[in-house]
């Protein structure tokens, strides 16, 4: 990466970070003569109606804490930031089940997510102080919290979502780090390999059966980081080849993905890209074709909701800019010459005169089109009420009714016919609150049965498909002079 690249880059991760430890503090419980300290659920200790439980996913806030901590040591500043990572972390092992899990969206739901990024970020931030010679205060029950979590995870996967696996992978390895278990470590080799298995053909990793160009950057990530850690060098195989398959989310103004990804998703996680981009020629790219020409196009630290400022965006942003700042500057990258097509994924992308198109062909024709490297029109796809207790969407990702392509005499035309599939936007609780809270009161506290019932109610909610006869037929046309949807 050039100088004035290099920079660029730089910039940006200052812009998306201004004003990162005001707000994450103000999710912090700090007085520890209050109950909770520690506790970075603002919606559990302070507003307290908002939610029963503390989510684990705001705890993952304390992987920041500590890297801002050391980056601020023998300051005040990094001396409260040290002294609140130690109280985040053991307020982290008392909300741990018995199992070994911790909870996301509900009390008693026995989170894989939870479970595999709260551990995570709690084994990282220890061994971030411990590479400092920082103490983490009273290290033994996060420790043993940390363990457990372990032991649960290194029986389980998400088969579905292949960021969740990726980072129970990382919080494995670290926890066999922390209480030199080699036996944790085996299970996260176990892990990878299988995770190896699902990667697809051309690259990438299954999110919801399709590729997403952001949470594939989740699990470059955190397998780059379970590298860093000592882990198995399969991992560098599956990191190379799913950064190949993560140019194609690059789009010709410097956003990252969009309604073409199988999660919609418009971020990239970029601490995984720093961690490999001296050895991976994609991951600089990727990294020059998008923070290298800002960071407004992207969501990020600045923009992001609080729950994904939390526990996504601010501890990859942080380590990103550590990792770049000490990075020496190297040539800029080249775009890979071998880039698959992802034929199976269902991503189309055509260049005619002015205009690039991105569309993915088998989530109803969602596309973004872009003019001279400005995005000119999204089309995400269509709802539809069925009546008033049924609705439809063309967004489902899944095969479509048919697709044809053609390119002659300066001509591209794209044609996808799709069907429709059922949409479920209501909240369920506004029938079901009552039986769901005598379940949680009672079968719930079975770790092994909520498990399995947590994903069942994903399976209804997020990942259960019912096409409808309400077909979606979209045609595109490029030429140098015009588009036409």
């Amino acid at each position: 990466m050039s100088s004035s690249v290099s920079d660029a880059v730089k910039m940006s991760y200052h812009g998306a970070l201004v004003g990162w430890e005001t707000r994450l503090l103000g999710f912090v419980q700090d007085n520890p003569t209050f109950p909770y300290y520690g506790c970075m659920d603002r919606g559990y200790w302070h507003y307290r109606a908002p939610s029963d439980f503390p989510s684990t996913m705001f705890q993952i806030g304390v992987l920041a804490m500590a890297l801002g901590a050391v980056q601020a040591r023998d300051t005040p500043r990094g001396a409260r930031l040290h002294e609140l990572t130690r109280a985040a972390l053991l307020f982290w092992s008392k909300t741990q089940h018995s199992d070994g899990t911790h909870d996301e969206w509900y009390r008693h739901e026995h989170s894989y997510a939870a479970t595999a990024f709260g551990a995570y970020a709690a084994s990282e931030a220890l061994l971030v102080l411990r590479d400092q010679h920082m103490q983490g205060g009273d290290e033994a029950p996060v420790v043993r919290a940390i363990e457990r979590a372990a032991v649960w995870l290194a029986n389980r996967r998400d088969q579905h979502v292949s960021n969740h696996t990726a980072g129970g992978i990382a919080a494995l390895q670290n926890a066999a780090v922390l209480t030199e278990r080699p036996d944790l470590s085996d299970a996260a080799v176990t892990e990878l390999r299988l995770l190896s298995r699902r990667q697809h053909a051309e690259g990438w990793l299954p999110e919801y059966d399709g590729f997403d160009p952001g949470y594939l950057t989740v699990s470059i990530g955190y397998l780059a980081a379970y590298r860093r850690r000592g882990g198995d060098a399969l991992a560098d195989h599956v990191v190379e080849r799913a950064c190949t398959a993560a140019t194609l989310g690059v789009n010709p103004d410097g956003s990252f993905g969009g309604p073409y990804g199988s999660r919609n998703t418009q971020f990239l996680m970029p601490h995984g890209l720093e961690l490999i981009r001296d050895r991976m020629p994609a991951a600089s790219w990727i990294l020059e074709s998008t923070l290298g020409t800002g960071y407004r196009q992207l969501v990020g630290p600045s923009t992001a909701d609080d729950r994904y400022f939390t526990f996504f965006f601010l501890w990859s942003y942080l380590w990103a800019q550590a990792v770049h700042d000490r990075a020496a500057d190297t040539a800029s990258a080249a775009l890979p010459s071998d880039l698959p097509q992802l034929v199976d994924a269902g991503l189309v992308r055509q260049s005619v005169g002015p205009w690039e198109l991105a569309m993915n062909v088998r989530k109803g024709g969602s596309l973004m089109l872009f003019r001279h490297g400005s995005l000119a029109s999204v089309e995400a796809g269509y709802a539809a009420a069925l009546d008033e207790h049924a609705w439809a969407t063309s967004q489902t990702l899944g095969a479509p009714l048919s697709s044809h392509t053609e390119d002659r005499d300066g001509t591209f035309t794209l044609r996808v016919s799709a069907a429709f599939a059922t949409a479920r936007p209501k909240n369920p609780l506004d029938r079901l609150a009552l039986p769901f809270g005598f379940y949680k009161a009672s079968v719930a506290h079975l770790g092994a049965a909520a498990y399995r019932v947590s994903d069942w109610i994903k399976f209804r909610q997020i990942r259960r498909r019912t096409s409808l006869p309400l077909v979606l037929e979209r045609k595109v046309t490029l030429t140098d002079a015009r588009a036409s949807l």
